[in-house]
């Protein structure tokens, strides 16, 4: 698990090949489509309005977790 703060900063991931681009990270639901076994959360319009907020990261992190766990 890693904590990245207020704002989307993954130039970190470029040389993993986790981000095609300095940009949002390619995935779908949350799962990277790029990097096997690697999940996002908080990102805007992840699976619904709310995943970007407080209020919807738990029933994300619930679905982002049993995806990666696979």
């Amino acid at each position: 698990m890693l904590a990245t703060g207020y704002g989307p900063e993954f130039p970190y991931l470029l040389d993993g090949g986790a981000l095609h681009a300095a940009d949002l990270p390619p995935h779908r639901g949350g799962i990277a489509t790029s990097a096997p076994g690697l999940g996002f959360m908080g990102i805007e319009f992840q699976r619904r309005l709310s995943s970007k907020t407080l209020r919807g990261v738990g029933r994300d992190a619930d679905f982002v977790l049993r995806r990666v766990r696979r």
